[in-house]
């Protein structure tokens, strides 16, 4: 009895390990080497049921599940190919698979060789300081006054990712700005309670999927250097990139106006934040750095010692580049040009590009003059990460 029982345990011990042997050779076995049919299931399924939808030849379910439905949608990408229309994946129909356009994540998840031009996460930012409706200066223009100018730059950037600086609960500002336009945007990280200026991210949920968000405090109110500084926050969200699949870390700040060492302080905590949360993903960084310094005693130099790269450096194709970033209110006519640029979208620097950088000199007419809507022109730029 002790005999049949040892050979029953070893002959089940066997059969489990070539079981196993099985799971992992067809886990191995890249799906572009099976065929597939009704019936079928599977991630290789919902990853080729991704592709077809891709190539615009039918639209079906992204399910795991080979359907009649599926079925029909590959007979459908068969006769676009001018493939035998069998309605079975077979290596002709991989093969077809393979050179769609888009789909680039599912491609590559199925064995397709895919080119690296393809592997990119291309996207529009924009940093937009909107000055809060109780600044002193707000009083030049009101928030009444400059509202629709706001709302209609933001509504019209085409920005994939906003961070707005200084919004304000006042007046309905952080309300108006939140329903900018909620067929397109979210808005996310809208920030401490005990912050009275919110540093928005808006984000374009056609092309974003939020995953997580959070607040940090950067800095306490309190003494600095001669003077008193407000408390500091920074809004940070992670997106995942619908067509690529891939994360984005990106956060929202806006540094202190009143002392330079205050100012290098938030940056270098900023540094500690990012670098405690980003993992292995691309990072963004927008904000109002109120600085222009390159060395590494301020904030710009802080970030790039820390690995981050200004977009503004990253292309010639430079917009409105010889304007100041801060308007000041200026009378649009007599708005100084020397080129100075408080406000930034930095990047990670590994494997990240920029097509074009531009500040939107976007303004309202008032008494028959034009007027920028707020006291920062927009900065926006598409920005390019590479994988």
């Amino acid at each position: 009895m002790a005999k049949k029982l040892l050979i029953a345990v070893l002959l089940t011990g066997v059969l489990a390990s070539l079981f196993m042997l099985q799971q992992e050779t067809a886990a191995a076995t890249p799906c572009v080497a099976t065929t597939y049919k009704q019936g079928s299931k599977g991630t290789c399924v919902k990853r080729m049921q991704q592709i077809i939808n891709a190539s615009g030849a039918a639209k079906v379910t992204a399910n795991g599940k080979f359907t009649s439905k599926t079925t029909s949608a590959v007979k459908a990408f068969q006769k676009k190919q001018k493939l035998s229309e069998s309605g079975v994946v077979d290596a002709s129909t991989w093969k077809a698979l393979c050179t769609v356009k888009g789909a680039v994540p599912a491609r590559i998840a199925v064995g397709c060789s895919v080119s690296a031009a393809d592997k990119v996460v291309d996207l529009n930012v924009m940093t937009y300081n909107v000055l809060g409706s109780t600044a002193a200066n707000s009083q030049i223009l009101p928030w009444k006054v400059r509202k629709s100018g706001v709302l209609e730059t933001i509504r019209t950037s085409g920005a994939d990712i906003i961070g707005l600086q200084e919004t304000h609960k006042t007046d309905k500002q952080v309300e108006a700005l939140s329903k900018v336009d909620s067929k397109k945007y979210k808005v996310t990280a809208i920030g401490s309670s005990s912050n009275t200026y919110k540093n928005l991210i808006l984000y374009n949920k056609e092309t974003l999927t939020l995953k997580e968000k959070g607040t940090i405090k950067l800095l306490s109110a309190g003494k600095c250097g001669a003077t008193t500084c407000k408390v500091r926050h920074a809004n940070w969200a992670i997106f995942q990139h619908k067509a690529s699949e891939k994360e984005i870390f990106f956060i929202n700040t806006h540094l202190p106006s009143e002392d330079a060492g205050a100012r290098a302080k938030v940056a270098q905590n900023l540094v500690k934040e990012i670098n405690k949360r980003k993992g292995n993903r691309f990072v963004i960084v927008t904000g109002d750095f109120n600085s222009v310094g390159l060395t590494a005693a301020y904030p710009v130099g802080i970030m790039a010692s820390a690995g981050f790269v200004d977009s503004g450096t990253l292309t010639t194709n430079k917009i409105n580049a010889a304007y100041d970033s801060s308007n000041q209110f200026t009378d649009y006519e007599k708005e100084k040009k020397s080129g100075k640029h408080i406000d930034k979208i930095f990047l990670s620097k590994a494997n990240s590009s920029a097509s074009k950088w531009s500040l939107l000199l976007n303004t309202i007419t008032v008494k028959d003059k034009k007027w920028p809507s707020s006291d920062h022109w927009p900065v926006q730029a598409d920005v390019r990460f590479s994988y």
